[in-house]
């Protein structure tokens, strides 16, 4: 494709603030003219909004006092420029933004001297300490995530809009969003540990059962005849045990293949993320299922893996050599 319309559709994703897809088209934008001065200055303005303050820190906030910007608006149309000054706006206020959060953050961590879990979704993260005190940092916004400060807390799972908690006696504790009753976990006893997606929430139990609750549109709370589970994950809008035998059972959207783990075998751990799954194998090979759209689910050249993490659109997987 020649670099005009390239160009082009960069310019489109930046204005409806797409800013994945205007990174990918300025990148490749500039394979074919490594000197062209929107490409640059898209996958800059994408860059501002894609990646974490740690990553930009070294980025000057004044985008539109660079040279390169100006480049940029002397061959732009007025459209082009408009969604230039839009997307540098937007990218300006959201930077300094992340500079404040970052620096609550920060001082949240020093106000922890033996940290021990960090539990993250997109908008907060709960910080656990050693001896169970648990903080909450991020926008809390209308869902209002808060636990009792009584309570020793062993374990903790946080999807965008609710949250669940296990204290010390095993009770399952639960806080956030509940439209779809994905809080209503009052009774729940004996937990060791939990699992959320979008509005449901699971609970493996000391006996192996897993207990469910929540939007269960996709069959994702069907989990009552699941046994001998020691281990649990939950996508968006799916749930996985894995049992004690290295099998994965798996229920929910089947949109994208999520559930499709009828013939995994000795996997020792499960992971899942909004629209995949990864399961560990004993030999430390991987295995996925799910949406593939960026190549996350392209684990089968991944050997000697001990440890893994999911992202919405990756895969990372630890090896044994660190």
């Amino acid at each position: 494709m020649e670099a005009t319309k390239i160009r082009a559709l960069a310019y489109a994703a930046l204005e409806r603030h797409d800013f994945r897809r205007a990174e990918e088209e300025a990148s490749e934008l500039l394979l074919l003219s490594p000197d062209d001065h929107d490409g640059h200055l898209i996958r800059l303005l994408a860059q501002y909004h894609l990646h974490s303050i740690e990553g930009l820190s070294h980025l000057e906030l004044d985008l539109t006092s660079d040279p390169l910007f100006s480049a940029a608006l002397r061959t732009a149309s007025k459209e082009e420029a408009e969604a230039l000054r839009s997307a540098a706006n937007a990218a300006e206020q959201r930077i300094s933004g992340l500079h404040g959060k970052y620096a609550a953050l920060s001082r949240e961590l020093r106000a922890i001297p033996s940290l021990a879990s960090v539990y993250a979704s997109a908008y907060h993260s709960f910080l656990l300490g050693r001896n169970q005190e648990l903080r909450l940092v991020g926008d809390n916004g209308e869902a209002r995530l808060e636990f009792p400060l009584n309570r020793r807390i062993t374990a903790l799972a946080a999807s965008d809009y609710h949250a669940l908690a296990i204290d010390e006696c095993g009770r399952v504790l639960a806080s956030g969003a509940n439209e779809a009753g994905q809080c209503r976990v009052r009774h729940w006893q004996s937990a060791i540990s939990v699992a959320v997606g979008f509005a449901h929430s699971l609970a493996l139990t000391t006996d192996g059962r897993v207990l469910a609750v929540g939007d269960n549109r996709y069959g994702q709370c069907d989990v009552s005849a699941w046994r001998d589970v020691k281990a649990i994950a939950a996508g968006s809008f799916t749930s996985y045990g894995l049992t004690r035998n290295g099998r994965v059972l798996s229920v929910g959207r089947k949109e994208f293949d999520e559930c499709k783990t009828d013939d995994w075998q000795d996997v020792t751990a499960i992971y899942a993320s909004d629209f995949h799954a990864v399961g560990l194998c004993k030999n430390g090979r991987l295995l996925a299922t799910g949406r593939n759209d960026d190549g996350q689910c392209e684990v089968s050249g991944i050997e000697n893996a001990v440890s893994v993490a999911l992202g919405p659109y990756h895969t990372l997987a630890l090896l044994d050599d660190g």
